[in-house]
């Protein structure tokens, strides 16, 4: 839950393309699916928080005075483009481009029509062309379709889509790993330089100019950005994430490191960044070694390249998601603490929620538990934001099958004494009824339709058969479900969608081919 409406995803996702070679294999050509690949429904618009980050473009080396809100909101920003880059633009790449995904049709139908009246022994090869399919309650689908290969010119184009493919997925994959670190390396630096400004006691001392340089300054706040960057860029670039880490421990109190508990994961994320810029990406022995002393597996040898899944990323996403709403919220609450600006920790407390709801809206759990753990242990300024952190921390293990912990969790506190908002959330996570919470909860203005249907933790009470009746008799007759913007049956041109009449198309083509075989296999026995 969240102290603002905000709107949920609703469109299913490609997930990844797979293209496969191997031996003959008996049997001709055939296209199947598993689980259910149906339209999508079209994404909600941005929230209006987002669309006002999002507003706040200029980068933090415009104005070293930015304070650590925005240092915050920008930090979020990036990390949810990328995200949003990886699963939608990357799941492109990971495709070698739609467009040359769509192009393999193309070549399917070549192949099965070179198929017509061969026989099975004379295949080269055989193929496998599999697209998944992710959809917004989390399961999963794929559809299939397989064949012979009877021409080496066939053979050989499958064999370099596959090349490209990984050669895409691997850019893909190494370009995010960059990506992520260099975000949490400029969090910490945007951190240092709106701390140094404002305490010029610890500024660097020992900075100097030449008198050429003093002469292109055109203020004393101009000098004053100059030490300030100088000083920032010393910490990035002459320390890694352990030293920037200590720097504002020593400088800040903030102790990050003994608040994250998973932080030796992303030294590893980081060892692997230092190899792809610096080693093409290839696990050298320093690499190894540097990873045996933090613990870590790595499945890659010495002179191999390092092996990325799109799993390993989209998890290393939510270490560094986590990561970095525990250190803006560190750096923030201390902060307000040095200035006794209690309106500035409410503001830290209430970013640190929003951040995990946006996580589990994103159905990216990981990253909301790590969150919300962390705030559950602290504690929060004000007890409504920390009955937040309860209920969302609660629906992470609900959705991710830990009911018992849900409900161990939601034991830890007296309910019946908070108001009727979270006593119905309470409800629908316990899977009681919340029908007399609800009513009144709607009656005080605290639960509005919208809300109920675009609340993470009311999506399984939505599953339910009672839940229209519920709707009706709170609501009242004419009450109606929020329309969606540009509706799914008007405008659809969704990847799934576009895929699955592609196959169909490519199914009834592979089955005609079929019977065309068939019809001249009784030819020939007839004549």
């Amino acid at each position: 839950m969240t102290d603002g409406s905000k709107p949920v995803s609703k469109r299913h996702r490609l997930k990844g393309v797979g293209l496969g070679l191997g031996p003959p294999k008996p049997g001709g050509w055939s296209v199947s699916s598993q689980g259910d690949v149906g339209p999508a429904s079209p994404e909600h618009q941005g929230s209006a928080e987002s669309k006002e980050v999002e507003r706040k473009t200029k980068g933090v080396q415009d104005d070293v005075r930015i304070s650590l809100d925005e240092v915050g909101q920008q930090f979020f920003t990036r990390l949810q483009l990328l995200l949003t880059y990886c699963r939608e633009i990357g799941t492109v790449a990971r495709a070698t481009s739609f467009a040359n995904s769509l192009s393999i049709f193309a070549l399917l139908s070549e192949m099965a029509e070179a198929s017509r009246n061969r026989n099975e022994a004379d295949a080269l090869a055989s193929f496998s062309f599999d697209v998944f399919f992710e959809g917004e309650d989390g399961t999963e689908a794929q559809l299939t379709a397989a064949g012979p290969i009877y021409e080496p010119h066939h053979y050989q184009a499958v064999e370099s889509r596959m090349k490209y493919h990984d050669a895409a997925l691997r850019l893909l994959h190494e370009t995010s790993v960059q990506q992520l670190v260099n975000f949490y390396e400029r969090l910490i630096g945007d951190i240092a330089r709106s701390y140094i400004f404002r305490n010029a006691q610890v500024a660097a001392k020992n900075q100097s100019f030449t008198y050429e340089q003093i002469l292109e300054f055109g203020s004393l706040d101009e000098v004053k950005r100059a030490v300030v960057e100088a000083q920032v860029t010393d910490l990035i670039r002459k320390n890694d994430t352990v030293g920037q880490l200590k720097w504002l421990k020593e400088q800040m109190n903030v102790d990050v490191r003994s608040q994250f508990p998973e932080f030796k994961k992303f030294r590893h994320l980081e060892l692997r960044r230092h190899a792809i810029v610096h080693a093409g990406g290839i696990a050298t022995s320093e690499y190894l070694r540097q990873l045996k002393k933090l613990g870590g597996e790595e499945s890659a040898t010495e002179g191999t390249p390092l092996v990325l899944s799109s799993e390993e990323i989209e998890q290393a996403w939510e270490i560094v998601y986590a990561l970095g709403a525990v250190t803006v919220h560190l750096a923030s609450v201390g902060d307000a603490r040095r200035l006794d600006d209690r309106g500035q920790e409410e503001r830290a407390d209430g970013q640190l929620n929003a951040a995990a709801f946006w996580a589990i809206e994103q159905r990216r759990y990981g990253a909301a538990e790590r969150i919300l753990t962390y705030a559950h242990k602290r504690r929060l300024s004000k007890t409504t934001d920390q009955l937040m952190v309860l209920v969302n921390l609660a629906q992470t293990y609900k959705w991710q099958g830990r009911d018992e912990e849900c409900t161990q969790l939601l034991s830890e506190y007296d309910w019946e004494a908070t108001s009727d908002q979270f006593r119905v959330c309470v409800a629908v996570l316990r899977e009681e009824a919340p029908k007399e919470y609800l009513a009144r909860a709607v009656k005080n203005g605290d639960i509005t339709l919208a809300n109920l249907y675009e609340w993470p933790v009311f999506s399984k009470f939505r599953e339910q058969e009672e839940f229209p009746v519920i709707v009706e008799e709170v609501f009242g007759p004419d009450a109606r479900r929020p329309l969606e913007k540009f509706p799914a049956s008007l405008l659809d041109f969704s990847h799934e969608e576009t895929v699955r009449k592609l196959f169909e198309h490519f199914d009834r083509r592979s089955r005609e081919t079929d019977d065309a075989s068939s019809d001249a296999a009784d030819d020939d026995t007839v004549h």
